[in-house]
Protein backbone atom coordinates (compact mmCIF):
# COMPACT_ATOMS: atom_id res chain seq x y z
CA UNK A 1 0.00 0.00 0.00
CA UNK A 2 3.01 2.35 -0.57
CA UNK A 3 0.81 3.70 -3.66
CA UNK A 4 1.61 7.08 -4.41
CA UNK A 5 -1.35 9.82 -4.14
CA UNK A 6 -1.28 10.82 -7.76
CA UNK A 7 -3.84 13.17 -9.37
CA UNK A 8 -5.72 10.70 -11.00
CA UNK A 9 -6.60 9.07 -7.32
CA UNK A 10 -7.49 12.73 -5.82
CA UNK A 11 -9.71 13.15 -8.56
CA UNK A 12 -11.57 9.84 -7.61
CA UNK A 13 -11.37 10.39 -4.14
CA UNK A 14 -13.09 13.71 -4.33
CA UNK A 15 -15.71 12.61 -7.12
CA UNK A 16 -16.82 9.62 -4.90
CA UNK A 17 -17.13 11.69 -1.89
CA UNK A 18 -19.03 14.14 -3.66
CA UNK A 19 -21.13 11.78 -5.07
CA UNK A 20 -22.01 9.63 -2.21
CA UNK A 21 -22.98 12.86 -0.26
CA UNK A 22 -25.40 13.72 -2.83
CA UNK A 23 -26.54 9.96 -1.95
CA UNK A 24 -27.12 11.00 1.22
CA UNK A 25 -28.57 13.94 1.27
CA UNK A 26 -31.74 12.17 -1.87
CA UNK A 27 -31.84 9.50 0.61
CA UNK A 28 -32.64 11.92 3.37
CA UNK A 29 -35.35 13.27 1.54
CA UNK A 30 -34.43 16.07 -0.37
CA UNK A 31 -35.63 17.40 -3.36
CA UNK A 32 -34.35 15.61 -6.70
CA UNK A 33 -33.61 19.15 -8.53
CA UNK A 34 -32.18 20.40 -5.96
CA UNK A 35 -29.92 17.71 -5.13
CA UNK A 36 -28.97 16.88 -9.40
CA UNK A 37 -28.32 20.79 -9.59
CA UNK A 38 -26.19 21.01 -6.72
CA UNK A 39 -24.51 17.81 -7.94
CA UNK A 40 -23.65 19.01 -11.17
CA UNK A 41 -22.65 22.31 -9.60
CA UNK A 42 -20.17 20.54 -7.26
CA UNK A 43 -18.65 18.14 -9.48
CA UNK A 44 -18.06 20.39 -12.12
CA UNK A 45 -16.22 22.89 -9.35
CA UNK A 46 -14.36 20.41 -8.00
CA UNK A 47 -13.20 19.06 -10.64
CA UNK A 48 -12.22 22.48 -12.90
CA UNK A 49 -9.97 23.77 -9.22
CA UNK A 50 -8.47 20.73 -9.19
CA UNK A 51 -7.50 20.36 -12.50
CA UNK A 52 -6.51 24.30 -12.65
CA UNK A 53 -4.33 23.61 -9.11
CA UNK A 54 -2.54 20.96 -11.08
CA UNK A 55 -1.43 23.07 -13.92
CA UNK A 56 -0.44 25.64 -11.48
CA UNK A 57 1.78 22.97 -9.82
CA UNK A 58 3.45 22.47 -13.07
CA UNK A 59 4.47 25.36 -13.58
CA UNK A 60 5.86 26.14 -10.63
CA UNK A 61 7.68 22.89 -11.43
CA UNK A 62 9.37 23.42 -14.69
CA UNK A 63 9.89 26.89 -13.23
CA UNK A 64 12.00 25.54 -10.02
CA UNK A 65 14.01 23.18 -12.39
CA UNK A 66 15.09 26.19 -14.27
CA UNK A 67 16.44 27.86 -11.45
CA UNK A 68 19.96 26.49 -10.27
CA UNK A 69 21.50 26.39 -6.51
CA UNK A 70 24.56 28.46 -7.78
CA UNK A 71 22.84 31.08 -9.28
CA UNK A 72 21.27 31.33 -6.17
CA UNK A 73 24.25 31.55 -4.12
CA UNK A 74 25.96 33.74 -6.50
CA UNK A 75 24.02 37.08 -5.25
CA UNK A 76 25.86 39.07 -2.77
CA UNK A 77 24.50 41.29 -0.38
CA UNK A 78 25.63 44.86 -0.21
CA UNK A 79 28.19 45.47 2.70
CA UNK A 80 28.75 41.85 3.14
CA UNK A 81 31.38 39.98 2.68
CA UNK A 82 30.85 36.78 0.63
CA UNK A 83 32.13 33.86 3.29
CA UNK A 84 30.06 35.93 6.12
CA UNK A 85 26.55 34.83 5.04
CA UNK A 86 27.25 31.18 4.31
CA UNK A 87 28.62 30.16 6.72
CA UNK A 88 24.97 30.58 9.04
Amino acid sequence: MNEKMTEQNKAIIINVAIVVGLMWCYFRGYPPKITLGCGFFLLVFANALMYRKVGDQRKVRTLSSRVSVNSACSRRIEGVPYASYLSR
